[in-house]
């Protein structure tokens, strides 16, 4: 009895280890980051993420997730210099070694469905086209490490998450932090200001900005980054909102969608609100069962339409007409971005060196991008970066479509919604903007995304959803 009680309490001691340890680890970065900032801030809690997703602590994943709009500015020293590139970075180094040790196929986390291939070739792609064929300036590693967290997080939520229980929990994460992300933004505008909040997360980026416009940021750099966000935000709302889920899906649906809504409109983004009505038309085609419904979608997208015409042709006073950046100055972006594809089709000149090369009289260097998605990937990334990301995109929509066709309404009809959604307004929006090195934050949501249209691919081959459920708790 003696020696069975000895065992059992070495057991619960051991078991009770790890959280301490980890508790421990946490208190301690955050004692580096009040007394050394900088890098060893920016280390301290990258290698928590590390130790952290190693153990697969979920509260901790959900965190991430949740704080994925925020993306504070340090100087390290090095070129990259946002915290979250950091953490996403060593928190899939966590979890592969964790895959490891468990003796998980490596092969198949990585290339075990077309869409991750896919994903894996247009990493690779950028990668050759910046820092082999071409010489990698800073804005290239800035851009290129950013991505790459990107395609990491996707990795880590397609190996983390797997039941429609913890996918469910992802999008209310996801849309209870986009309403505080949206309140934000409304008190920017109550103020009258970016917020003393917002300079200390971007202090170098206010020389910029320039003075306040009334356009909102919310906590991303830019208005226009900020509609890009919501954009892939708001369909996540709409699904949950249409296709019949709890009272209370409905009612954190609602709120995000009204909150995102309003807070699309303070960005003043023409590009986002053209997406968002593509968004509303996308909704009453593949949402909706009852014939009620798809016309309060239409009427909703009619007065959306209506409302932006107003705004585009300034019938009424609106920051809508006084934009930012004329006109005249993103023909100048194109036609240079043009000129840089002609003179390296093939490969570009690299992923992120368009700041770094473009030189137009009366513009300042090394702040802007091209403004156009696809002028932008044909100039850096050539037709090898181009065909490759549109491999993706292509793939993404065409498995989106024909889940939306078997028409189950459940979750995975709202998962492959918004990512249907969410891929087709980057398309339109990309008309007007480049997001991907502008802003990490849409950068990360955007393989979020892509992320769970991927975990929920697996679930229609499932025989039996609980077993399958089960089956994958108990890994």
């Amino acid at each position: 009895m003696g020696t069975a009680t000895n065992i059992a309490g070495f057991a619960d001691a051991k078991a009770g280890l790890t959280p301490s340890l980890l508790i421990a680890g946490a208190l301690l970065a955050l004692l580096v980051a009040t007394t050394m900032p900088g890098l060893p801030t920016t280390l301290a809690f990258s290698g928590l993420a590390l130790i952290f997703a190693f153990f697969r602590v979920n509260v901790f994943l959900y965190s991430v997730i949740f704080l994925l709009p925020l993306s504070p500015v340090v100087s390290t020293g090095l070129p990259l210099r946002n915290i979250s590139t950091f953490v996403q970075l060593l928190m899939f180094a966590g979890l592969f070694l964790r895959q490891v040790r468990d003796g998980q196929p490596i092969r198949d986390w990585f290339f075990g469905s077309r869409l991750k291939r896919l994903a894996l070739l247009l990493v690779a792609a950028l990668f050759l086209c910046t820092f082999v064929v071409n010489h990698a300036s800073t804005s290239s590693w800035r851009g290129f490490s950013e991505f790459l967290a990107g395609f990491c997080l996707f990795l880590t939520v397609t190996a983390w998450i797997r039941t429609q229980a913890e996918v469910e929990l992802l999008l209310r994460i996801i849309l209870s932090s986009s309403i505080l992300v949206s309140v934000f933004g409304f008190y920017q505008a109550a103020v009258g200001n970016y917020t003393g909040f917002y300079e200390w997360l971007y202090p170098n980026l206010m020389e910029n900005l320039g003075a306040w416009t009334g356009r909102i940021t919310s906590v991303l750099s830019y208005p226009n980054s900020l509609a890009g966000f919501l954009d892939l935000i708001l369909p996540i709302a709409l699904g949950l909102l249409l296709i019949r889920t709890s009272r209370n899906n409905r009612l954190l649906a609602g709120a995000a969608l009204a909150c995102g809504a309003g807070a699309l409109v303070l960005t003043t983004s023409r590009g986002g609100f053209a997406s968002f009505l593509a968004e509303l038309l996308l909704a009453a085609v593949y949402l909706t069962r009852k014939s009620t419904s798809r016309k309060w979608l239409l009427l909703a997208g009619l007065v959306v339409a209506l409302a932006g015409l107003l705004l585009f042709f300034g019938f009424i006073r609106s920051p809508w007409v006084e934009e930012d950046e004329p006109t005249a100055m993103r023909l100048l972006f194109w036609g240079f971005a043009s000129s840089l594809f002609l003179s390296s089709p093939v490969a570009g000149v690299g992923y992120g060196n368009f700041r770094a090369l473009y030189d137009i009289p009366g513009i300042a260097s090394g702040i802007y991008d091209v403004h156009n998605l696809y002028l932008q990937l044909l100039a850096e990334s050539g037709l090898i970066g181009f065909t490759a990301f549109f491999f993706m995109i292509v793939h993404a929509m065409r498995k989106c479509l024909g889940a939306l066709k078997e028409q189950t309404h459940d979750l995975r009809a709202v998962v492959n919604f918004a990512a249907l959604a969410a891929v087709l307004s980057v398309l339109l929006h990309g008309f007007v903007d480049f997001l991907f090195i502008v802003s990490p934050q849409f950068t990360l949501l955007f393989w979020l995304v892509l992320a769970m249209v991927a975990v929920a691919d697996r679930w229609k081959t499932a025989p039996d959803g609980a077993r399958a459920n089960e089956a994958c708790l108990a890994r």
